[in-house]
């Protein structure tokens, strides 16, 4: 009985070893087919990326070890992540095209608006300040004060909001009913989460300039960074408020308040 004990346990470990190398062989017959599969599928690289780099470290015990920091982006994050950058694309390109209609179309209605008072100096009058408001009224006549909706008509441009001022243009609304390329409005789908870096270099500029803002038409978090970045105080013309009507449009309680403590 001795005997045969020694035996089994003898061709036991036989067979153990014979399964060990067979199941290496194997395994390293898949190293190269398993990073194919990997990048085909994309999802479960991690574990098969780990048996293949196992198989070549030694004992098949050893492929219960999985490496860390293998990482790979799945076929469906792609697809994410390509999706995310068409609307991008398509967005800026909406938006480029909203710059280049509104340009004109402030410039033609700026001559618009001078004609008037070219054509009735008798019942108009420019006006760009306080001062000339206070002696166009004490003549008898109407102030004709200049102020630009929605900051697309600078199509993104300093240089052109400079023009503006210059032309009299004494405020503008830093969006209209549509966001802008640097400003979200209340009423359009959020892009920047309020401000981008060239929208608060408008806003120092029209704080520069002497330009009032408004921030009637622009989503919460535009009106809200608007008003702690200003130096000056601020207008809202056409708001309304939320706590009567609650509506993305209308200015909430805080905000309001946030305003009047800045002296708007």
């Amino acid at each position: 009985m001795g005997v045969l004990r020694t035996k089994s346990i003898e061709q036991s470990i036989r067979d153990t070893e014979e399964s060990e190398h067979k199941l290496r062989k194997d395994l390293s017959a898949w190293d190269l087919t398993v990073f194919g599969i990997g990048v085909i599928i994309g999802t479960g690289i991690f574990v098969l990326t780990g048996i293949a780099a196992a198989t070549k470290a030694g004992p098949a015990v050893r492929i219960t070890h999985v490496p860390t920091g293998i990482s790979a982006q799945s076929q469906n994050e792609r697809s994410q992540a390509q999706n995310k950058a068409t609307a991008m694309k398509v967005l800026r390109a909406r938006l480029r095209e909203a710059e280049e209609r509104a340009l004109p179309m402030a410039l033609e209605q700026l001559d618009i608006a001078d004609g008037f008072a070219d054509r009735y100096p008798d019942v108009f009058g420019r006006a760009t300040t306080a001062d000339e408001v206070e002696a166009v009224f004490a003549s008898g006549r109407i102030a004709s004060l200049l102020g630009l909706e929605g900051g697309s008509v600078i199509a993104s441009s300093l240089p052109i909001l400079r023009t503006f001022f210059a032309r009299g243009v004494r405020y503008m609304t830093l969006t209209h009913w549509k966001t802008t390329r640097w400003a979200d409005a209340a009423t359009d789908d959020p892009q920047h989460d309020g401000l981008t870096v060239f929208g608060r270099e408008v806003v120092r500029e029209m704080n520069r300039l002497g330009m009032l803002i408004n921030v009637s038409h622009g989503s919460d978090e535009t009106i809200e960074q608007t008003i702690e970045l200003s130096s000056d105080p601020i207008l809202a013309t056409h708001h309304g408020l939320r706590s009567f009507n609650n509506i993305p449009r209308n200015m909430p309680d805080y905000l309001v308040k946030k305003l009047a403590a800045k002296g708007g």
